[in-house]
């Protein structure tokens, strides 16, 4: 496990209603530099706020003050798929890989002062994988411990649940998953997030598809199933496998975009900057 921990920076699409000054345009009034309107002296007893210009042009001659929207915190989720066939196929585990996001999310959360928690699921919400959201570091660095550790079973619809786990109110969060299940479910989870920020973090192992031999015996994994068998392969078997991929990378962005979300690819080794381009609209 690398020292190293990436810190990304992100944004919200949304103002967010948390009372906790942060980083993130606000829905309260307070103190923050984004004008709301302006409110009489009398009303909004602070002169340090009086604007000459505004009080000059008031046909009342009042003397008016700036309101302003405070900035605020968020809790900032990572709803993971834990299901069989995120257990991997390849060297680099899917699990390491999303402890490793794991770390980043919750070191960048806490330097924008916002908290952080994790639910993780596969036919049911895994209580030993709940974290509520907290701005306490280690034990963010516990629950990615824990992620390595876990040995993946039965299937993902518990990611319909995972809305109940969330703190109240509006965040950002990150759904973690290989999103080998029918879009049916999918369409759950989405509606079921649809209160949130909500950032689809497809994690493929290369090993699944894209390294496979073209000749040999090779134990392959069902994608949904998790049940593993054996396949002499050879090559047009180990394009129609790739095929088969990418005819759900291609299925998957289309799903996403009917509810106005854009994958991001999550690789090995994790790279923080991509995931800032991700959400200043830059290319990666």
């Amino acid at each position: 496990m690398s020292g190293t921990i990436g810190e990304f920076h992100y944004r919200l699409r949304r103002p967010v209603s948390g009372l906790r000054p942060g980083a993130h345009p606000g829905r309260q009034l307070g103190a923050g530099e984004r004008l709301h309107s302006f409110a009489r002296l009398i009303d909004s007893p602070d002169p340090r706020r009086i604007d000459v210009r505004a009080s000059l042009a008031d046909p009342r001659r009042q003397w008016l003050v700036r309101t302003a929207m405070q900035r605020a915190s968020t809790p900032v989720h990572v709803v993971a798929d834990l299901s069989a066939s995120m257990s991997g196929a390849g060297g680099d585990s899917k699990l390491a890989s999303l402890a490793e996001f794991c770390r980043s999310v919750a070191f960048s959360a806490v330097r924008y002062g916002d908290s952080f928690g994790f639910v993780g699921c596969d036919d049911r919400l895994i209580d030993d994988l709940y974290l509520p959201a907290t701005r306490a570091r280690g034990a963010a660095l516990a629950i990615a411990d824990r992620i390595r550790a876990w040995q993946p079973r039965g299937d993902a619809t518990a990611l319909a649940d995972a809305a109940e786990a969330l703190t109240r109110g509006h965040g950002l969060v990150f759904l973690v998953s290989d999103f080998h299940f029918d879009d049916v479910l999918l369409d759950r989870i989405l509606v079921a997030l649809g209160g949130h920020d909500v950032v689809p973090v497809v994690l493929w192992d290369d090993a699944e598809w894209q390294r496979l031999p073209r000749r040999g015996l090779v134990s392959l994994r069902d994608p949904e199933s998790g049940a593993r068998r054996l396949l002499w392969m050879r090559p047009r078997l180990a394009d129609a496998i790739a095929a088969r991929y990418r005819a759900r990378r291609d299925a998957l962005t289309a799903m996403l975009r009917r509810h106005e979300l854009a994958p991001f690819v999550l690789t090995r080794p994790f790279d923080a900057d991509r995931l800032t381009g991700y959400f200043f609209g830059e290319a990666g």
